[in-house]
């Protein structure tokens, strides 16, 4: 009886613990966010008023709006629809002060999604710290804290991506009907995450080999896609019929005819490897600090990170062969993110748009990976590398 008493006392105060780690750690999330707000104006944040004129043109014309050649500020209108409406009733309710709202919505989507890559972190780990840390990082990021002190459809995308992740780390029927309806979301707040389907297909067919029942397997992949064609068909649809093609890539491309392009850098001297040098090296300083008015820390703050992420790939090359019940799960995290890499890559074939912030999708496979990898390596080293992060977010209030 004694010893039970002492387990159940341990359990208590383990939750206790647990509970107050996280009220802290949300606490620091929401202070920083009003501090980033404070030092940006309402409408100036990452692409912010294009994102406010979607919704109040839908609250003007009762219908979904169409990216128009030349878009005149509207330059938004191609996205999908779903973060948009469901910031209506906000615009609705709060008339001219919505907008402050607006971006408080954004905040909590971004907690959310914090919150979500913790469970994830739980249902994959076994230790508790390192699922408190794979929610850490997504809420101290400060390239991720800049999202969520402005209104933009990111938000919305990341929570979405974060809850497919979730769903999808489980392994019953309803894990993947539900990862399969996060992902359908996910893809009307924004396309660029249809890159998670291809992801889910691979990581499908590694985990094959290790199943008895195949019936069952394939029947959770069906279960996966079902929401998808049936929530998601209709925009690929609407695409093809106003601009042509069904990602509507033909009038983005036109509307952003001005916008820089690979030739800009060419025809300035860049070789193709220079530019691509460039690209990677902009895309890794804004994913780590916050790319709002084109400037960085000094170099020397990104070498932290650098030299972390390195120990974290080797680590998880380390928990694939270790951990072989895992492996499908983990390489799931892995092509989340690599597919949604890839896309980046070809985008910047076409434009120059080399911001970190593109990757922030799969900012929970990222975490978790990033996190599981540091602790193959040693354990000690995520409790070393979150006070740094902590500090990269204050010091990059400087770039605002």
């Amino acid at each position: 009886m004694k010893r039970k008493s002492k387990e159940s006392t341990k359990l208590s105060r383990d939750k206790r613990w647990r509970l107050l780690v996280l009220i802290v750690l949300f606490l620091l999330y929401f202070s920083l966010v009003v501090l980033y707000s404070s030092h940006i104006p309402v409408g100036k944040g990452v692409d912010e008023e294009a994102h406010f004129l979607y919704v109040e043109d839908i609250l003007k014309s009762g219908h979904l709006p169409k990216l128009n050649v030349p878009h005149g500020g509207h330059y938004e209108s191609h996205q999908p629809p779903l973060f948009y409406l469901l910031s209506l009733p906000i615009a609705y309710l709060f008339g001219e002060n919505w907008r402050v709202w607006g971006r408080a919505f954004s905040a909590i989507l971004i907690a959310f999604s914090g919150f979500i890559c913790y469970l994830a972190g739980r249902r994959l780990f076994k230790n508790e710290f390192l699922a408190i840390a794979s929610g850490a990082f997504v809420l101290l990021l400060p390239g991720n804290i800049l999202i969520a002190s402005g209104f933009t459809n990111d938000s919305l995308v990341q929570a979405l991506f974060s809850l497919a992740i979730f769903f999808l780390l489980g392994e019953k029927e309803n894990d993947w009907l539900w990862g399969g309806l996060a992902t359908a979301g996910a893809i009307m707040a924004k396309l660029s995450v249809v890159i998670l389907i291809p992801a889910v297909f691979l990581a499908f067919l590694l985990s094959l080999k290790n199943k008895g029942d195949w019936k069952k397997e394939i029947k959770k992949l069906l279960l996966f896609f079902l929401p998808i064609v049936l929530i998601d068909s209709w925009w690929f649809v609407r695409n093809k019929i106003l601009y042509g093609d069904f990602l509507g890539w033909r009038v983005f491309q036109e509307a952003f005819s001005s916008s820089p392009h690979p030739s800009y850098f060419l025809e300035r001297g860049y070789s193709w490897g220079g530019y691509w040098l460039f690209v990677f090296l902009t895309c890794f300083g804004s994913f780590w600090t916050p790319l709002l008015r084109l400037r960085f820390l000094p170099t020397g703050y990104y070498i932290i990170p650098a030299f972390f992420l390195l120990l974290a790939i080797s680590g998880d090359i380390k928990w694939i062969k270790e951990e072989k019940d895992k492996t499908a799960r983990i390489y799931l995290l892995i092509f989340s993110f690599f597919f949604l890499f890839l896309s980046f890559i070809r985008f910047n074939l076409y434009f120059f748009e080399a911001q970190g912030r593109y990757l922030y999708p799969a900012l929970c496979a990222f975490s978790i990976l990033f996190n599981g990898g540091l602790e193959k390596i040693n354990r000690l080293l995520p409790y070393i590398f979150y006070p740094y992060l902590l500090i990269l977010a204050f010091l990059s209030l400087s770039l605002l």
